[in-house]
């Protein structure tokens, strides 16, 4: 199951940084990770 959500993730992470939001993503993934 964790694995699928990764993946799912993955996929979005991805999708919104071709249309331009990675960086921002990017960021916004590393604060959900550091707390």
């Amino acid at each position: 199951m964790r694995r699928l959500a990764g993946v799912v993730i993955a996929l979005a992470i991805i999708g919104l940084a071709v249309s331009g939001a990675g960086v921002n993503v990017g960021q916004w993934i590393a604060g959900l990770f550091t707390g």
